[in-house]
């Protein structure tokens, strides 16, 4: 890790600083960058790219969107586990181990999951085969929601 600059010292200016803080990023010291930051802005506080320095480099935050639910989601990893390669390129709603709906639209699967009435529903995007978002490379059955298979049911069972 690289040692920061200390801001006191004489003849250094804010293009210094922000050079250095440049360096320090670039060399992954994050933590340094975080540190000498904090220097920087106590000398040059209201400079518009010290503060966009100190935005970019303040650790990261949790934003909650609601309550968390205090439930595991072993169930569902272990859907995803057994049968989320079924679905390459397709985003899954999940209730517990019950698919709910597989579409490569992801408002399409919110809306069947909200038809659907489930109250906590695990979403999940998985990728094809190498990291493809292609269902193409796989031989598995295609996105379709609950509501799609039982109906592609019934139709093939003659029940309308």
């Amino acid at each position: 890790m690289a040692e920061p600059v200390v801001v006191a010292e004489t003849g250094v200016d804010v293009s210094d600083a922000l050079a250095r803080l440049r360096s320090l990023v670039e060399l992954s010291d994050v933590e340094g960058a975080r540190a000498f930051v904090k220097e920087v802005e106590t000398q040059w506080p209201d400079d518009d790219r010290v503060r966009q320095w100190a935005r970019v480099l303040a650790p990261p935050r949790v934003i909650s969107t609601g309550p968390a639910s205090g439930r595991t989601l072993l169930r569902e990893k272990e859907w995803l586990k057994c049968h989320a390669r079924e679905y390459p390129g397709c985003w899954l709603a999940l209730d517990g181990p019950r698919l709910i709906a597989a579409n490569p639209d992801l408002n399409v699967v919110r809306i069947a999951a909200v038809e659907d009435g489930a109250e906590d529903p695990l979403f999940h995007f998985h990728l094809g085969p190498g990291g493809s978002g292609s269902r193409a490379a796989a031989s598995g059955p295609s996105c379709r929601t609950a509501a799609d298979r039982a109906r592609g049911d019934r139709i093939r069972s003659g029940i309308q």
